[in-house]
């Protein structure tokens, strides 16, 4: 910049670093020196630095050499006038590194300064997230020995049978035939011979199956022998003909297995068995890349000439030695085709690297998608690709030139500012520029067509062809079109113009090769479509196939029994079925019913339905979805409302066109309000619509991302997770939008752009001094050059400058840059119509306008004081309001579209089961006495009547036969007191019905009554306390027999407590008190994702756990569980952690031992850096309100008044125990009667 004897207009000219001129290019450099001023001379060069036309652009050229050199830093520091208050210390080049001290900033930079990436595989860990729920696997074997058996017990009875009807005759007539061949026998003339029907008729009329013994000669009762026989073989008869016809009549369900199917094979299967054929993958995460291809064509003139430097440099040299006008095209022309130059680089690499990004991105699938599935999948995919990487890269440029435009910043070609010097004074002002109407104070797209001028006088010579000139050069090649490039006339007329010894052959763009953009299309229509022709997507669905590696495929369909499994079948029900025909007696035979777990048939459910049988079967219930993977918008639907300011007319362009009008007919100092008002506004505008825009386009992401389940997530799971996933949107976006917007204010500060009004660094010139200095503008004893945030408060000025302030604006501030003033100002003055009016009088009368001050009663999170900055940092959303989480699950629901559920119970055998079992056994089996134990000398009368009894109570049941019935056998809760049962409800009998707890319940009667001066547990212990009394060696057995307790209560309402509360949150938790480690076993089974688990309890407790079936049996790795012998009471012991848990532990205690426990835990993590400590408290909390079933609670509190000094609480006592340990009660879940869990935090 130079003014022509220090006054008048100022002129801008570009820097030049040798041979390189920052009008060509940002990267033009030299040598960084110091100097002494009064002649010019370097007095040092610091090595590796250098300086350029833009303070990052040289920076990222430079290197740190010198300061990997004490000697270089003293060198450097001496030439400064004061010496450092620090002391400064060279980098150390013997630490290992990937640079070296020569590297380039730009080339550290480009490796994200990261010396070394250390990636850390877990195999364990990633097991134990994927929490498989089953393994399935086949193999050929032989049939079992019980199978073998059962199945020759029952065929046996039926060919004995048969045999024994077919042998006996068959002996007889081959005896006979013999017979009559050996003898010689007369044959007497006339004697009658039978015929052979005739004796088949004596034979049926004389068979008798039932002769008495000894053969009666009684007719009448050898013709009811016979009508027996009859009546019999007419029963078998239709017996064996109903079970004939029952057996080749019923559909049964076939599944067939095809092994490695080819996709020839899958594709015949799928026609055939659409809805049943199942083939899971082998690969369930396929890259993108293995089965799409994107390629795409750019707008022919990113590869053209018009944006090669060779044409560029053409164009910055066609005015040759003339001097022409800033506004004149052969001046601004290269700065344009820079600009188009750089969108087209710009957007090539977007998209290659969204690409590579896109390109890496997994697709899950459990089992092969069909193509009429797949495939529109896919092409979703990729339109998803080309809308997130068109909507980002469009934000990333809107949001450069608003916060640009915001700032105010000076271009060097003065197309938006220019500066004069009045005679009268040292410093330029600065002006604003405007092209007709508009000006560039309240928009950056004011344009005039742009022109080549005839000198000295300036006429025009040529209008060129939709081209444009502006605010700023972005702005106005936006707004321009490629007209006059296509038009070989044109470019020849142009180049007329230029300076002839420049002459460069350069040809027409080809009309003809255009496919989506016309030749008038503006540069930013065509940016709007990322400057793409055309895209070009092949996805390949045998590509996806083979990827999928299906290695088999099942599919099921109804048919028949095989001609086989009837005939075995029937014969195995002979048998049976002639026998009991034989023993057709008033008796009814009990079959003796036993236990089994049978899978219950696939149905296709409701989410009623399924809700129903997850309350009764959440452990075994699994409901494959047909649809694995599932667009969010699907199930969440999110809506949010921002500040009303982004709704109210000052962002309106009416606003901010009255505020430049009002500073335009004044002459007002650039520190007044009136000045800055219109840029703060535009600011404000500008963050509405980034905001707004940013939020959106994220949304749409967020939608069109994939929730993957395999099987239907249950309701308490997906609704942490749907919440998670919210609160991810809301924190992701927020972030990248502040990060994205402190990166442009930090490079702004950093390259020490100029701000047009002058905010940030001012000019100073002398009469006759051609080249004016720079100085950094001060905000009281804060300097620009050191800070951007420097400010002060914003005021209206006299008319003698600012030497008289008559209005300081309330909550506004003047500040380096005005976005930074914007950001530390805030609303106060426009919720005040007062303060509106007074600051409208000092506008100019002929402008003024009413405008209606912000509703301070309408529900807001910000305060009238708050500050931009505050409300930024939580993107101007006044409320987030996701969908409601009950609606989100049956969306998802109906979006995962279970075609079956399955389940395991407990049950009995089915009628039809047990008849077809007895009527196969019976014909084959004889009863056997049970066989007394004769090392045990029971009092078998005793035993007897006591079995006796327990029939009524369905401890067992008893076997009746055809000798006695005095036969027991277990029933499935009288196989629930076994010492070997995993439930140790034996435990909690021999505890509750043993003779310590029988004497503290007699002790409560004496409690009651005031005749006991102990507690009931000190007067049954010999005056020592629960807890003191398991700690002794002596106890040992009464202390595992409560450890017993302890699991059977775990084992009974484990399920419903570890999916009360969301467990999922921490890395690490211990389990006070954990005994076996049942409670917590089930929590990590739950949560894969809690890295660790400690089973905390008193030594001798966990010298008896012999093994660690509790995890080994829910396949958790040794590496998530560790169990930590201590004492709940000594800090020292207790293992440092993310939360703990108290379950079934506070209740015995007295507040003072409670107390004492909780501040304990507090203790053993006071060294740790984790500002957040949580514990859960699990009890039968008493419940005041009547809300809640409390008869439960009340019940355990006078068990525990017999205990002495224990109890039951209500929540308020807990919160009074909690505040005295330094917790805080943070919520309470009630779970199910009598159980509740109490969540609480310690704050550091």
């Amino acid at each position: 910049m130079y003014l022509l004897g220090g006054r008048g207009y100022a002129y801008t000219y570009p820097m030049s670093y040798g041979d390189c001129s920052c009008s060509l290019s940002a990267t033009c450099i030299e040598q960084s020196s110091m100097f002494r001023y009064s002649n010019g001379r370097v007095l040092y060069s610091v090595p590796g630095m250098y300086t350029g036309c833009y303070i990052v652009e040289s920076l990222l050229q430079s290197n740190l050499k010198c300061f990997y050199n004490q000697t270089c830093i003293n060198k450097v520091l001496s030439y400064y006038a004061t010496p450092p208050s620090m002391n400064i210390t060279a980098l150390d080049n013997s630490l290992p590194s990937n640079f070296f001290p020569n590297s380039t900033l730009e080339e550290v930079i480009n490796e994200m300064m990261v010396e070394q990436f250390i990636p850390s595989v877990i195999y364990n860990t990633y097991y134990n997230a994927c929490q498989p729920t089953e393994c399935t696997y086949t193999y050929q074997t032989r049939n079992s020995i019980i199978y073998i058996v059962t199945t020759l017990i029952g065929l046996l009875g039926g060919l004995i049978t048969v045999l024994k009807l077919i042998i006996p005759p068959v002996v007889m007539f081959i005896r006979k035939k013999q017979e009559r061949s050996q003898l010689d026998i007369e044959i007497i003339e006339g004697e009658e011979r039978y015929s052979i029907g005739q004796k088949l008729k004596n034979y049926l009329i004389t068979y008798n199956t039932f002769p008495s013994f000894p053969p009666s000669t009684d007719e009448r009762q050898l013709q009811s022998e016979r009508i027996s026989t009859r009546v019999y073989i007419i029963l078998l008869t239709l017996s064996l003909a109903i079970l004939l016809l029952y057996n080749s009549l019923i559909n049964i369900t076939e599944t067939v297995n095809d092994k490695a199917p080819t996709m020839t094979k899958y594709l015949e299967l799928y026609s055939t068995y659409p809805q049943t054929l199942i083939c899971p993958c082998k690969q369930v995460s396929i890259s993108y890349n293995r089965f799409l291809s994107i390629e795409y064509r750019f707008h022919q003139v990113c590869t053209s000439v018009f944006v090669k430097q060779d044409w560029i440099d053409y164009l910055s040299t066609s005015y040759g030695s003339d001097d022409v006008y800033l506004d004149d095209f052969r001046l601004t022309s290269s700065f344009t085709f820079q600009a188009l130059s750089a969108l087209c680089q710009l957007i090539n690499q977007t998209v290659s690297n969204r690409l590579s990004q896109f390109y890496s991105s997994q697709y899950v699938s459990a089992s092969v998608i069909p193509s009429e599935i797949f495939d529109p999948q896919a092409r979703t995919l990729v339109d998803q690709y080309i809308s997130s990487t068109t909507t980002d890269f469009l934000l990333s440029l809107t949001t450069i030139r608003n916060t640009t435009q915001s700032n105010a910043l000076f271009t060097g070609l003065q197309t938006n500012y220019y500066f004069i010097t009045q005679n009268d004074t040292q410093y330029p002002d600065p002006y604003v520029v405007a092209y007709g109407n508009c000006n560039c104070s309240s928009s950056p797209k004011c344009v005039t067509q742009s022109s080549i001028y005839n000198y000295p006088d300036p006429t025009i010579l040529l209008s060129v062809p939709g081209i444009y000139l502006g605010c700023y050069v972005i702005e106005s090649l936006l707004q321009s079109n490629l007209e006059c490039f296509y038009n070989q006339t044109c470019i020849d007329q142009l180049q007329s113009y230029f300076s002839s010894t420049s002459f460069m052959d350069i040809t027409a763009l080809d009309e003809s090769l255009s496919v989506k953009f016309q030749k008038n299309s503006t540069i930013e229509a065509v940016v709007d479509q990322l400057m793409m022709e055309q895209w070009n997507q092949t996805i390949m669905y045998d590509r996806y196939f083979n990827a999928c590696e299906p290695f088999e495929c099942t599919h099921t369909h109804q048919t028949k029994n095989q001609l086989i499994y009837i005939v075995t079948t029937l014969i195995g029900l002979l048998g049976g079925l002639i026998t009991m025909l034989k023993l057709i007696v008033p008796r009814v035979v009990r079959f003796i019913r036993r236990e089994q777990v049978q899978p219950t048939p696939p149905i296709a459910p409701t989410m009623t339905k399924y809700l129903e049988l997850y309350s009764t079967y959440p452990q075994t219930l699994i409901c494959p979805c047909k649809q694995v993977s599932i667009n969010y918008d699907t199930f969440i639907s999110i809506e949010y409302t921002f500040h009303q300011v982004c709704a109210s007319v000052f962002v309106k362009q009416d606003w901010i066109d009255y505020l430049s009008k009002n500073y335009q007919v004044q002459s007002i100092s650039t520190f007044d309000f009136r000045s800055m008002g219109p840029y703060l506004f535009q600011a404000l505008n500008a963050f509405c619509e980034l905001i707004n825009q940013t939020v959106s386009n994220r949304l749409s992401q967020f939608n069109s991302s994939q929730y993957v389940s395999a099987s239907v997530i249950s309701s308490n799971v997906f609704k942490s997770q749907a919440q998670s996933l919210v609160d991810q949107f809301k924190l992701s976006t927020t972030n990248d939008f502040l990060l994205s917007l402190t990166t442009i204010r930090n490079m702004t500060q950093s390259n020490a752009l100029l701000a047009g009004p002058l905010t940030n660094y001012g000019f100073e010139t002398d009469i006759g001094d051609d080249d004016p200095y720079i100085y950094p503008q001060k905000y009281g004893v804060c300097s620009c050059v050191a800070s951007a945030i420097c400010s002060y408060p914003s005021r209206v000025c006299g008319y003698d400058g600012c030497t008289t302030t008559p209005l300081f604006v309330p909550g506004f501030y003047m500040a380096c840059y005005i976005i930074e003033s914007l950001l530390q100002s805030d609303l106060r003055c426009f919720y005040n119509q007062t303060c509106i009016d007074q600051l409208q009088s000092y506008f100019i009368s002929s402008s003024a306008i009413g405008f209606t001050s912000l509703d301070e009663s309408l529900p807001s999170r910000f305060l009238p004081n708050s500050t931009f900055e505050e409300i930024v940092n939580d993107l101007m959303i006044e409320q987030w309001n996701p969908s409601d989480q009950s609606v989100m699950y049956e969306r998802y629901f109906n979006a995962c579209r279970p075609s079956e559920c399955t389940y395991t119970q407990e049950t009995k055998n089915s009628i039809i089961y047990i008849v077809t079992a007895l009527i196969g056994l019976v014909g084959g089996l004889t009863a056997h006495e049970l066989i007394s134990n004769e090392e045990i000398q029971w009092n078998a009368d005793i035993l007897h009547r006591v079995l006796c009894a327990c029939t009524h109570v369905g401890l067992v049941e008893r076997v009746k036969n055809t000798i006695d019935d005095k036969h027991f056998i277990p029933t499935s809760s009288g196989r629930m007191l076994t010492s070997d049962h995993p439930s140790h409800a034996r435990d909690y009998v021999r505890y509750y019905l043993g003779p310590m707890s029988s004497n503290i319940g007699y002790q409560l009667i004496k409690l009651v009554r005031g005749q006991c001066k102990d507690t009931g547990f000190a007067e049954a212990s010999g005056g020592l306390d629960l807890y003191t009394y398991l700690k002794q060696p002596e106890n040992q057995d009464y202390l595992l027999l409560y450890n017993g307790v302890m699991t059977c209560l775990s084992t009974y309402t484990g399920d419903k407590l570890v999916t009360g509360v969301d467990f999922g949150r921490f890395e690490t938790l211990v389990d006070l008190g954990g005994s076996r480690g049942t409670f917590l076993a089930e929590i990590l089974q739950h949560y894969q994702n809690i890295r660790r688990g400690f089973i905390f309890d008193l030594p001798q407790c966990i010298a008896e756990v012999k093994s660690a079936d509790e995890f080994e049996s829910r396949q958790i790795t040794s590496s998530r569980y560790t169990f930590v012998a201590g004492d709940m009471t000594d800090s020292s012991t207790i293992p440092q952690a993310d939360a703990y848990i108290l379950k079934y532990i506070l209740h015995l205690f007295n507040d003072e031992i409670c107390v004492n426990v909780l501040s304990s835990i507090r203790k053993a993590n006071e060294q740790r850096t984790d500002t957040l400590l949580t514990i859960f408290i699990v009890e039968h909390i008493i419940f005041s309100d009547g809300t809640v079933s409390n008869w439960q609670a009340h019940g355990f509190d006078i068990g525990m008044a017999a205990y002495g000094g224990a109890r039951e609480r209500t929540e308020q006592e807990y919160q009074v125990l909690l505040e005295k340990a330094g917790f805080q009660l943070k919520i309470l879940y009630p779970i199910q009667a009598p159980d509740s869990i109490i969540e609480a935090i310690f704050i550091k």
